[in-house]
């Protein structure tokens, strides 16, 4: 990433017995790589018994263990939302009867952290665990800015269709006269109404991250009020910013599918990236990768993989003596239909 050697892993870890396989998993991602590491996903187990969870029982466990946790400092890893907030306490999964647990983590190696900007819980909208974020400044690299393509969600508000009717109609009676060449006329309109373009979707966009913000923010406060109070009306507050953070969601996730349709759409019977891709991708679906040898025996040898299809071949299209009246008793005998 930007010229950066980074392993990023996922874990989903199992109800119990989550340290045995966490050491396992752990120690796979280790052996595979000498970068940085950056390990997420929902451990099923918290850091701290009494720091990470909202409600203590009698005899619960489902914590790191003092031995876990000096096996994860010899292994250089760090839970990181802790290393940013030392002295916060913050959940990112909701149990049963109001009980509340942070159990969503990010193991990163140590340069992982100089190297990161901020570590947030964000909010639960679409299930039960909340939204952890990590921001990582691996350099200074900007990347290019690409062409402008008109985002085709504007054309489906009313106010901006006005908007933009009002504005073609001042610029013709604006620059409707008799001396201006037509091509000169046309590149100009074209640079007005892409900049008026570029305007309504920026306002369209800060818009919708204020209202993002803002539900988070209605959302978080409503969690907080829910831990604290225990407050049924809380509870049922929280289902309106929800639903509606969700819908914001769709509308991403719809513009986005659209976006991935035209991709496809312009770029499909060219010889670009995608047909690229998708080359390369037949090549590595047709490779063999292993072959079982005559004698039972599995093989990883590409050397002994051609060797066996040089031998397989030859003698599967090697001519042999044909006995044509045993052809015709298996023709006569075979059901086949007669039209």
């Amino acid at each position: 990433m930007q010229g950066h050697s980074l392993t990023i892993a996922n874990i989903y870890g199992p109800n119990e017995h989550q340290e045995c396989f966490l050491k396992d998993a752990l120690g796979r991602v280790l052996e595979m790589s000498d970068e940085d590491i950056v390990v997420g996903g929902d451990f099923n187990i918290v850091p701290d018994s009494h720091f990470d969870r909202s409600l203590q029982r009698y005899g619960q466990t489902g914590a790191f263990s003092k031995g876990f946790q000096e096996w994860l400092v010899g292994a250089g890893l760090t839970d990181i939302w802790h290393a940013h907030h030392p002295a916060d306490r913050a959940y990112s999964f909701s149990g049963a009867h109001q009980t509340y647990a942070h159990k969503d983590l990010f193991l990163t190696s140590p340069r992982i952290i100089a190297l990161s900007t901020s570590s947030e819980i964000g909010v639960a909208s679409i299930s039960d665990h909340s939204l952890l974020m990590l921001s990582l400044a691996l350099s200074t690299y900007t990347p290019c800015r690409r062409h402008w393509h008109l985002n085709i969600r504007l054309l489906t508000y009313e106010d901006i269709l006005a908007e933009i009717k009002a504005t073609i109609s001042h610029f013709l009676i604006i620059n409707d006269t008799p001396m201006t060449n037509i091509t000169t006329f046309w590149e100009t309109f074209k640079a007005v109404i892409r900049g008026q373009f570029i305007a309504m979707a920026a306002r369209l966009n800060v818009a919708c991250h204020n209202t993002r913000q803002q539900l988070g923010d209605d959302i978080k406060a409503l969690e907080v009020a829910i831990r604290q109070a225990g407050s049924l009306t809380a509870s049922r507050q929280l289902t309106t910013p929800r639903k509606q953070l969700r819908a914001l969601d769709k509308d991403m996730e719809e513009y986005a599918l659209l976006q991935t349709k035209q991709k496809f759409y312009a770029g499909g019977n060219r010889a670009g990236l995608l047909l690229a891709h998708r080359l390369h991708t037949q090549a590595t679906e047709r490779r063999v990768a292993e072959l079982r040898l005559p004698d039972g025996t599995l093989t990883c040898q590409e050397e002994l993989i051609r060797h066996q299809f040089e031998r397989f071949y030859p003698d599967l299209y090697s001519t042999e003596e044909l006995d044509p009246k045993g052809m015709e008793e298996y023709l006569d005998s075979a059901p086949l239909s007669r039209r």
